[in-house]
């Protein structure tokens, strides 16, 4: 999908507060995107990612199509602050990331960049910070090697609310699942693009 199609379809999902809290970033993240990617199938790994944390990041803070998605009970939400909402969508990326890495052969080969060349790239869109990959490394990797994706969705969903909420208590069990399956679906529409561009 070209870039402006895709832009274009985000922007007319909702203009009022899911805009200029969420979409606006995911929008800043897609152009990036496009600018960085040297292959569609880059640039659609890229963009289904942003997508994915985009809805992820509505459906906590109630906003935009996402909100009507059953799965997070309503809490107490601080004034959301730009830099919140990127730290809490990096959180949502770098758990999609973690789990693309238990498919590295995969990502190699379908974007034709080595594994540091691929991580360069994603930092890049993303515009990740240091304490972004402090927490990739320090916090979001051992969760996952010890807990799995429970762990892991227990891990990125409890960051993310303490970033967007008031209640820091982090993720309820239901919740938890709801956002495993979140990550589930999101990795499977990734290897599906990944899939694809090899003719599997």
């Amino acid at each position: 999908m070209p870039v402006i199609t895709f832009l274009s379809d985000l922007l007319l999902k909702s203009k009022g507060a899911y805009y200029s809290k969420v979409g606006i970033l995911t929008q800043n993240f897609c152009q990036r995107a496009d600018k960085h990617a040297t292959s569609e199938l880059q640039r659609r790994l890229l963009f289904v990612s942003a997508a994915s944390a985009d809805e992820a990041i509505a459906r906590i803070l109630g906003l935009g199509p996402a909100a009507a998605k059953p799965g997070f009970r309503q809490r107490k939400k601080v004034k959301v602050r730009k830099l919140a909402v990127l730290s809490a969508m990096r959180a949502y990326l770098s758990a999609l990331l973690v789990l693309l890495g238990t498919r590295k052969d995969n990502v190699i080969a379908g974007t034709g960049l080595a594994e540091g060349e691929w991580m360069n790239k994603w930092q890049k869109v993303f515009d990740y910070s240091a304490d972004d990959a402090l927490f990739f490394n320090q916090i979001l990797l051992p969760e996952f090697q010890d807990g799995g994706l429970a762990g892991l969705a227990r891990a990125a969903g409890g960051y993310m609310v303490q970033m967007l909420c008031t209640d820091e208590a982090g993720l309820d069990e239901d919740e938890t699942a709801v956002l495993q399956e979140m990550l589930d679906a999101d990795l499977t529409a990734l290897l599906r693009n990944l899939s694809a561009s090899r003719g599997e």
